[in-house]
């Protein structure tokens, strides 16, 4: 994070192709994978069927404050390397 700002976001996971992902050590960790819920699950696990529980998730952990706009704060746009 720099600046409360997460530098590479948030993903989950639900029903993809993870084939794309084999070649990824997430987070640098050697002996983990990159997994969907649907894997894990051993069903079938639609955006739709999470984006409510995900969103309420979030925003608890945020406080109860989740900021969704079209503005993204000047601090929190990356600068170049």
């Amino acid at each position: 994070m720099s600046r409360a700002t997460t530098l590479h976001g948030f993903a989950l996971n639900c029903d993809c192709d993870l084939a794309a992902f084999t070649a990824i050590v997430p987070c640098g960790i050697s002996d983990a994978a990159v997994t969907s819920l649907s894997a894990e699950l051993g069903r079938t696990v639609t955006v739709d069927e999470v984006r409510a529980t995900v969103a309420a998730a979030v925003c608890a952990a945020l406080d109860g404050v989740l900021p969704v706009g079209d503005r993204v704060p000047s601090h929190a746009v990356p600068s170049p390397l």
